[in-house]
């Protein structure tokens, strides 16, 4: 733009999903520690740390850019879903907790 101004149309999703995630990570870690009880390893910057499903995910990670990933995480942390913090090395080498399966007969 010639005055220098920003608009609506050049918003930054990329910097404001970064700012999002964060903020969730702040939240799953207030410590800034990873959550895996065995590391407990603290980097240098809280953004470092990664989300992760306790359960694992259902929807494909590549499939989402970064803002609409940010909004998923959101989403699915008000809706209750068990998300943590961890190290990308623990993030790599950890699985998911299975459900536990409720059989018809329980449900009923």
């Amino acid at each position: 733009m010639a005055s220098g101004k920003s608009s609506w149309t050049s918003f930054d999703y990329a910097a404001y999903a970064a700012t999002l995630r964060e903020r969730l990570l702040r939240l799953l870690a207030p410590d800034g520690r990873c959550q895996n009880p065995a590391c407990r390893k603290k980097p240098r910057r809280i953004g470092s740390l990664q989300i992760d499903h306790v359960h694992g995910r259902t929807w494909d990670l590549r499939r989402l850019n970064r803002w609409a990933r940010a909004r998923r995480y959101w989403r699915e942390h008000t809706d209750g879903v068990e998300l943590r913090a961890l190290c990308s090395k623990c993030n790599a080498s950890y699985r998911p907790i299975p459900l536990p399966v409720v059989s018809e007969v329980e449900a009923a």
